[in-house]
């Protein structure tokens, strides 16, 4: 299986391609990632066949299976829309090894964001404790945080509950609407006063709270109506989704956007290989898919 267009190099450059695992440089996943009997297989099959079209070669989506990287990815985001008036942009965030060895002080500190903050596994897929997630609201939530390391710490941006789900399919962009987590930012002055606890821990493939405060009437719709944006700019979307298939060379993946309640921001606060489509109409996508493996084809035989 070849590399090409020096992607992998430029993201990892200790990068080893080899059938037993994969090796990335410090900061990235390391040795974390091994490849089962079936994968490896795959693998050599590829190589000892090149006449064989492989639409999106593994070396393009393992950043996609780290969040470090995938976040490192994101921040060279081209922000602003052509009249600069808008912006979509990356969360930020930082990669923590251990939460039992640094202050959490420190932690925050090197962030470079207040809290609240969502800890995510490294690991994005593949290992049963990918999707184990929490979401800390003071100092005291970092204490025995039950959440794999490496993590990746990262802003949580108020966004109404609403999550907007993109997928690509080659040259098409669909998305969907889901409800998505609470606010839990905007008027948090102390766990005390808010009625916030520490920390909650949840699995996001399985259930997303519901309510983080004791007391919702602090944060009301009329505040979400005044302050939030009145819906998702697809032009700016649609911007964004064409320089990351650039960036990453691939040809089906999706990502999830919020919008930031206090600037209209434009968040991409996820990104994943293949997602599941179960959102878009199978009399859309299939033939969406269908154009996007015939592309895919005609590449690799003038190629």
């Amino acid at each position: 299986m070849e590399q090409r267009d020096g992607f992998l190099e430029a993201w990892c450059p200790s990068f080893e391609q080899t059938p037993e695992k994969f090796v990335f440089s410090s900061g990235s996943l390391q040795d974390q990632i091994r490849l089962t009997d079936a994968m490896r297989q795959s693998i050599a099959f590829f190589r000892s066949h090149p006449e064989i079209c492989v639409v999106d070669p593994i070396e393009r989506i393992l950043p996609l299976v780290d969040r470090a990287l995938t976040q490192e990815i994101l921040q060279g985001l081209p922000t602003a829309d052509s009249q600069g008036s808008k912006r979509i942009r990356a969360p930020r965030y930082k990669r923590v090894l251990k939460f039992d060895c640094i202050p959490p002080s420190k932690i925050l500190e090197d962030c470079g964001f207040s809290l609240p903050a969502i800890i995510k596994p490294q690991v994005a897929c593949g290992v049963s404790n990918a999707h184990i997630m929490a979401v800390v609201f003071n100092e005291a939530g970092f204490l025995n945080l039950d959440v794999p390391t490496p993590s990746v710490i990262q802003e949580y941006v108020d966004h109404g509950s609403t999550l907007y789900k993109f997928y690509v399919i080659g040259e098409n962009l669909f998305y969907s609407v889901r409800n998505s987590t609470p606010n839990a930012a905007v008027g948090m002055d102390s766990t005390a006063s808010s009625g916030l606890p520490p920390v909650i821990v949840f699995d996001s493939l399985k259930s997303l709270p519901k309510n983080f405060r004791a007391d919702q009437g602090s944060m009301s719709g009329d505040f979400a109506s005044s302050q939030g944006s009145s819906g998702v700019d697809l032009e700016l979307v649609s911007e964004a989704a064409s320089w990351l298939q650039e960036k990453l060379k691939l040809t089906i993946f999706g990502f999830d956007v919020v919008i930031e309640l206090a600037t209209g921001d434009h968040v991409i606060i996820d990104m994943n290989f293949f997602p599941t489509f179960k959102d878009v109409d199978e009399q859309i996508a299939i033939p969406a898919f269908w154009n996007a493996l015939l592309r895919a084809h005609a590449f690799h035989n003038a190629s």
